[in-house]
């Protein structure tokens, strides 16, 4: 970081702290911290950078407290020549951080965003490299980002824009306007390497060569019924956990048992006359009120195993 980002920096921030403070303060004439005083507990890293004799304390000016309040509360007198986001990472907090410090960077300064692996913070990353505002230069160690602003107008953060930000004119449009067709006892497969998987929307893990794993507390299968709108079966080879209770459209149908088997088995259900919708948009909706969690981190759902599904008119 200190070989990409130099040093003689006039202002430099944080959010959260620890190695990289102890390393600003060396790099900075003024660095800001934004974090909880933890010194209260164990393995605290206020205690760490504080207590280490490396660390230019005079340099660093802590602001203590969740970040969600202090970072929008705070008054940035200067142009920030780098940023490192790296405080709570659940979503949307990132981005609430973001939005408060970017009108504040120095054309040439620097935005590092770590924890990319963590799929929210890695799908902020890909939005700001596509933007013309960044130039995404280095990832370091895999999980680190680094992003020089460049000379492109900062996006007016109290109006709109989102037609003038490359990744969506890009990925535009991003939801799926007309979703794949569903045929009377046409089997779709959700095998990796089956087309299947398009109709896979929401909640699902990436496909494997047997099917795929429903990841969330609801996942979601969308299709364009090419039927009728008559009573129907739904078919599938599934695992089930835990108890599922299924939707469509909206409208609760069933809900299918636990099965003790640890492999794919086949599920039958009926849905109602009246909830198909021929020929437009057809979600089907699995939702698990008795969530399994998987043991490591980060821990997900087990919702429903799914390879194969059909429905019958």
């Amino acid at each position: 970081m200190a070989e990409i980002c130099g040093d003689g920096h006039s202002l430099t921030m944080e959010t959260g702290c620890g190695k990289s403070t102890i390393l600003f303060s060396n790099l900075s004439q003024r660095h800001l911290v934004f974090t909880f005083d933890d010194r209260a507990v164990p393995d605290s890293s206020v205690a760490y950078y504080q207590g280490c004799p490396v660390t230019r304390l005079n340099r660093v000016e802590p602001h203590f407290g969740p970040t969600q309040m202090t970072v929008p509360r705070h008054h940035f007198d200067r142009p920030i020549d780098v940023a490192l986001l790296d405080g709570p990472h659940a979503w949307p907090f990132v981005e609430l951080e973001y939005y408060f410090v970017y009108p504040h960077i120095r054309r040439d300064g620097w935005l590092i965003l770590d924890d990319i692996h963590i799929p929210t913070i890695g799908q902020m990353l890909r939005t700001l490299a596509a933007d013309p505002m960044w130039s995404l230069e280095e990832i370091a160690g895999g999980t680190t980002a680094l992003l020089r602003r460049t000379a492109a107008p900062a996006l007016d953060p109290l109006n709109d824009g989102w037609w003038l930000q490359g990744r969506n004119a890009a990925e535009f449009p991003s939801f799926p306007m007309d979703l794949p067709d569903l045929t009377p006892g046409e089997t779709v497969a959700f095998r990796s390497n089956e087309p299947g998987i398009r109709h896979l929307m929401f909640g699902w893990r990436p496909a494997e060569s047997w099917g795929c794993w429903a990841a969330a507390h609801e996942a979601t299968i969308g299709f364009a019924w090419r039927g009728e709108s008559g009573a129907a079966t739904l078919r599938m080879l599934a695992k089930l956990p835990a108890p599922v209770e299924m939707a469509l459209n909206g409208a609760v149908f069933g809900s299918l048992a636990m099965t003790p088997d640890a492999s794919l088995q086949d599920i039958a259900a009926l849905i109602p006359a009246g909830l198909l919708r021929p020929g437009g948009p057809n979600l089907l909706r699995f939702r698990f009120p008795e969530p399994v969690w998987t043991e490591s981190l980060p821990r997900w759902i087990l919702g429903i195993a799914v390879g194969e599904l059909t429905i019958e008119a």
